[in-house]
């Protein structure tokens, strides 16, 4: 639904190549919301855990999400950018 909306087809398939806008618009997209995810996830750990200080969280399992998310973006990137070099 949300494809359509952004890039006007009805049915949600683009035939032919992205144009390079198109191409631009979804990578920004895509990083913003990694980053706002990270953000909330951050914040869902701070709300739910009523703490300030490293020392003082309960709940690693989110600790060990938040911090993978953290550094699967810069890994994946240099990755990608190793099999094109």
């Amino acid at each position: 639904m949300f494809h359509s909306l952004t890039w006007g087809e009805m049915e949600g398939k683009h035939e032919g190549k992205k144009d390079e806008l198109e191409k631009h618009i979804t990578l920004l997209s895509s990083k913003i919301s990694y980053y706002l995810l990270i953000l909330l996830m951050v914040i869902v750990l701070i709300i739910s855990e009523r703490v300030t200080a490293m020392n003082d969280i309960q709940n690693i399992p989110l600790v060990i999400v938040i911090g993978l998310a953290w550094v699967i973006l810069p890994v994946t990137e240099f990755v990608v950018s190793k099999k094109y070099r």
